[in-house]
């Protein structure tokens, strides 16, 4: 089911990108911008998971170190800062649960079972 994320990702990067150039940028700048702003965020995500899957007894450590790594990337975020207010509105305006309800909905046609509730957890992140 997650492989249908990859749309949603460029349905986001295309709302940055209008965003971007409402503002004044060029497109071609704005598109390379926010490629290469999303391609370090990923590798950042990568590298801390591959150290945290290395580091025997930390927390998250071992093989499968789960949502640990990127629950700590987002508590990184400084708190009262420009990262930290997007992902409040868009908590708010239920964009996690959105996704989460988009998921459910795809597992639920690939494998043709009824449609599974989403996580507890994700909902009270959102």
């Amino acid at each position: 089911a997650t492989t249908s994320l990859m749309g949603q990702l460029y349905d986001q990067l295309a709302a940055a990108q209008g965003w971007l150039e409402a503002t004044g940028v060029q497109p071609n700048r704005a598109r390379r911008y926010l490629t290469a702003l999303y391609a370090g965020a990923l590798a950042n995500a990568a590298a801390d998971g591959d150290a945290a899957a290395a580091a025997p007894g930390a927390p998250g450590s071992g093989a499968d170190v789960g949502l640990a790594v990127f629950e700590q990337l987002v508590a990184e975020q400084t708190p009262g800062g420009i990262n930290e207010q997007v992902i409040c509105r868009m908590r708010d305006a239920g964009a996690s649960q959105a996704l989460h309800d988009g998921l459910d909905t795809v597992h639920a046609r690939l494998t043709g079972a009824s449609r599974p509730p989403s996580s507890s957890a994700a909902r009270s992140r959102n």
